[in-house]
């Protein structure tokens, strides 16, 4: 069968032939390859037609900017094959990805695979798994946990549309209606609505996609407009949810999600009102204490933008794993063992990371290394339920 391979491509010349070369050495060959190139001020769009002269399977559009649902409407709608796989223009894909994809949707016969995905960051890359174990379901047997596993914060089934093999005009469909004014989320606003479209789905171990961690994709930029891009996507899963009769199944998983995206775009709104703590989700932060940061991903990011604003908070220390990456892309942040050296100079290190298994193994971590647990501090129980 043929398969759509969609490439949205927007200023990332540094990183587009790896994924290119990627693609055209698929052992999967019956391909059209769409580049959409939205309006690159680099190289990329240049690159894009350099390619295109190299294997006719490759078309190349190139378009005035709209942002990605745009660009993707637009891959979407050349689109030719009975099927769809995403590949994001700075990442790339292993050998047998695409032809693995489609040997499990052939077997299974589910309107849509979800597979895993590699995150890649320095020499680290670590799985992201769905949160149902392998296997074929019919869709209203996932819906109770679907976009919150009941974990904070876990999906059910992760949105990522590059971990996914696509009936195209189901897609079409479902892409098509998307705000374009969504620029956060963007993953969500389709994968979702989709699924809740469909009789079946097959989540599968399969993993050949690498999800590349690069200064773009690693720095955390905010918008003035965040509050309202955030409430944007909601409503837009909201009135999906509410079409497909299953509203009050997603309110609380919404909301779980909602909290999910303030943690990392605006959480300086869970502080509203308060003048003498601070970082209610970590349980409350007085005032005028020394913080030390451990995690510089989204969460490490969100925290420390934050904190820099604030009168009486001091942030005295940073510290990552890949702190010699972060220290690459401008962050000051130090390793880990910097902390032994810190003793009576913090009052709290907040870990700054989503998952609870990583947050208690970093606890450990600190333990070993001297740290009082008192002053350790992640999610509070309350915040993650209530």
């Amino acid at each position: 069968m043929m398969v759509s391979v969609i490439v949205p491509v927007y200023n990332i010349s540094g990183y587009l032939e790896r994924c290119l070369q990627s693609i055209l050495s698929q052992t999967y060959v019956d391909l059209e390859i769409i580049l959409v190139d939205d309006g690159s001020e680099d190289s990329s769009g240049q690159i894009c037609d350099q390619y295109a002269e190299i294997d006719n399977r490759i078309r190349v559009i190139h378009k005035k900017n709209g942002g990605l649902v745009s660009a993707r409407k637009a891959g979407v709608s050349a689109a030719s094959g009975d099927y769809v796989v995403w590949v994001d223009g700075d990442d790339w894909i292993e050998p047998d990805w695409i032809g693995g994809l489609v040997k499990v949707q052939e077997n299974s016969g589910a309107d849509l695979v979800a597979a895993n995905l590699y995150f890649d960051i320095g020499e680290d890359s670590r799985i992201i798994h769905n949160g149902f174990d392998p296997g074929i379901y019919e869709t209203r047997e996932i819906l109770h946990g679907l976009l919150y596993s009941g974990v904070f914060y876990e999906y059910g089934i992760n949105p990522h549309m590059v971990t996914k093999i696509w009936k195209r005009e189901r897609l079409s469909e479902i892409q098509g209606q998307v705000d374009e004014r969504i620029m956060a989320g963007e993953d969500a606003a389709v994968t979702y609505p989709y699924i809740l479209g469909t009789d079946s789905i097959f989540v599968t171990d399969l993993c050949g996609y690498h999800y590349v961690q690069h200064p773009g994709a690693m720095t955390k930029t905010v918008t003035k407009d965040e509050d309202f891009r955030e409430k944007l996507l909601l409503m837009y899963l909201e009135n999906c949810f509410r079409h497909f009769g299953v509203e009050s199944l997603f309110r609380n998983q919404l909301r779980q999600y909602g909290k999910y995206l303030a943690i990392l775009r605006q959480i300086e709104i869970f502080d509203c009102g308060n003048k003498d703590t601070f970082l209610q989700p970590f349980g409350g932060i007085a005032k005028d204490s020394r913080v030390v940061i451990y995690g510089a991903g989204g969460v490490g990011q969100s925290v420390y933008r934050y904190l820099q604003t604030l009168d009486g908070m001091s942030v005295v220390g940073w510290a990552d794993r890949n702190y010699k990456l972060y220290r690459e892309f401008g962050f000051s942040v130090d390793s880990p063992e910097f902390l032994m050296s810190m003793e009576g100079l913090f009052d709290f290190v907040i870990i700054a990371n989503i998952n609870r298994n990583t947050a208690l193994n970093i606890t450990g971590y600190l333990v070993r290394m001297g740290i009082d647990r008192g002053k350790i501090c992640w999610f509070s129980e309350k915040f993650l339920t209530e």
